[in-house]
């Protein structure tokens, strides 16, 4: 299987082959689109160098944030965000 929204089946054919046949597609109800290569609209939108700092950056605010979140945890994610911006 190659992602969600077009799924295959592998079939054998001969000994040590495979082949994939496709056997459903996806169709969004609302744009009656399939979204197989096409991708997604990030939340964030960022230039794909900063995409990995941006999303932990993002992720470190949401720890800090929690307010269930045991002191040193909350703590650790504030400091690693600090470190980020400096």
């Amino acid at each position: 299987m190659h992602g969600g929204a077009d799924r295959d089946g592998l079939v054998g054919w001969a000994p040590r082959r495979r082949l994939a046949i496709p056997f459903a597609r996806s169709i969004n109800p609302v744009t009656g689109t399939n979204w197989q290569g096409t991708g997604v609209v990030p939340d964030t939108a960022v230039p794909a160098e900063q995409a990995y700092r941006a999303a932990y950056a993002k992720a470190l605010r949401h720890v800090a944030g929690l307010g269930d979140v045991p002191p040193p945890i909350a703590d650790e994610a504030r400091g690693a965000l600090a470190a980020l911006t400096d």
